[in-house]
């Protein structure tokens, strides 16, 4: 269902009969990493990829300068920030809350990436040892924001954290790499090693593969099967691709420095559907409450592009 006919719909419905149909279609978070535009969050349909909100989340009011990559964990939304080594904590509304800016009592982080929530538990990627942080290392945290534990890569500059058939892949950009570690943290090899560069987001595709982004050399979209051999499919992007995600109509939603874009599976084109430098992407499901407010929203924008 597209999402601006829905909202059409809802808009003259109770917020009840709108968080129906909000929640069914879902939302995908990118955030924009472009000083010059302006450092935001944006909404995007998860079934076709199209526009919601272009400004979800203004983020300069705190000061953001290269917000990388939004989850969902429990009832927030956590954005890691690379440069100034935090992870802003917001309500699903879009409020802010706080920020996580330790890697332990006492220890900060430093040149953070993506993040992965591994059982109970959200790790971000941690790359840098100013003042003391821990280099190359996923940092974990419980749902309220307590330190874990700190568990050192096998590999170095980490990247992303993805749990994929019961094991846990995380990217690294140091080589042609993709690691494998148990649930418990524990490495166990490599998932992939060559034909890949400076890997940054992975994905889990419906048909069981993964997808990775490999942004330099030979740049663009690759897909893996659960044994971690090629299956022959890649989509070339250039200007330093970041994130990557399958939409629910099939088609592939990727990111790069210029924009969001959309890759049509059965024509094999792409279609920018918003310029920005855009970071990682990942899946927003609202509460009834905030449904009803992103339905709104999302009417307010449609109402101003038409």
């Amino acid at each position: 269902m597209h999402i601006f006919k829905s909202l059409k719909a809802l808009a003259a419905m109770a917020a009840v009969s709108m968080f129906a149909g909000v929640a069914q279609a879902g939302f995908l978070m990118v955030p924009d990493s472009d000083a010059t535009s302006g450092e935001r969050l944006m909404l995007f349909d998860a079934f076709d990829g199209s526009l919601v909100d272009p400004n979800f989340i203004d983020l300069n009011p705190l000061d953001a300068f290269l917000p990388k990559h939004a989850m969902q964990v429990g009832n927030e939304i956590w954005l890691s920030d690379q440069v100034r080594n935090r992870i802003d904590r917001f309500n699903l509304a879009g409020s802010h809350l706080s920020a996580i800016t330790e890697a332990a009592p006492g220890q900060p982080l430093s040149n953070i990436r993506g993040m992965g929530i591994v059982g109970n538990e959200l790790y971000v990627t941690n790359e840098g040892t100013t003042d003391g942080a821990p280099g190359n290392a996923l940092v974990g945290y419980d749902f309220s924001g307590n330190h874990v534990q700190n568990v050192p890569t096998a590999q170095t500059s980490p990247f992303d954290v993805l749990v994929y058939r019961n094991e846990v892949l995380v990217s690294h950009s140091s080589a042609a790499d993709i690691q494998r570690y148990d649930l418990d943290l524990n490495h166990i090899g490599p998932f992939h090693v060559g034909a890949i560069s400076f890997v940054q987001q992975m994905h889990e595709r419906s048909n069981g593969n993964l997808l990775a982004i490999g942004s330099f050399g030979t740049s663009g979209i690759y897909e893996f099967d659960p044994s971690g051999a090629p299956t022959g499919f890649f989509v070339p992007v250039s200007n330093v691709p970041r994130g990557i995600w399958e939409l629910g109509n099939g088609n592939l939603m990727y990111t790069n420095n210029q924009g969001v874009w959309v890759h049509d599976i059965a024509t094999g084109g792409s279609t920018m559907i918003e310029a920005a430098s855009a970071q990682y992407i990942d899946f927003l499901i609202p509460t009834p409450g905030a449904a009803a407010v992103f339905a709104l929203a999302g009417l307010a924008a449609y109402r101003r592009r038409r």
